[in-house]
């Protein structure tokens, strides 16, 4: 019995660590379809500056995806003041932003127009 209980509360412990982080919403400004313009807000403290581009590209290879090409990053809106809004802006594919949306470092994504 005891043994079944130890057992239990492994595969209990196991499934809630291995449990994917939720998929942070996207937040939607109007009910037409979007241009492909998103927001993407990081948490806190959670990218340094200095590593964005390496956060982005690791996020698109975890997700099965290629990494932006200079011609890419340089459409993005980046390195904005982190003490007034802590994020990048851009044109990204849905498969992108999805990547972006599993990850514990962005607080919200918000779709533009």
């Amino acid at each position: 019995m005891l043994f079944t209980i130890w057992s239990f509360l492994a595969c209990a412990v196991t499934l809630v660590i291995a449990a994917p982080t939720p998929l942070v919403p996207i937040h939607r400004v109007s009910k037409r379809a979007s241009n492909g313009g998103y927001i993407v807000k990081f948490k806190d403290g959670a990218v340094p500056r200095a590593n964005r581009r390496k956060w982005v590209d690791n996020q698109l290879r975890k997700a099965g995806l290629d990494p932006l090409t200079d011609n890419q990053v340089g459409t993005l809106k980046v390195g904005w003041r982190t003490d007034v809004f802590d994020g990048f802006s851009g044109q990204l594919s849905e498969e992108a932003i999805n990547a972006f949306r599993a990850t514990g470092d962005v607080e919200y994504i918000a779709e533009g127009e």
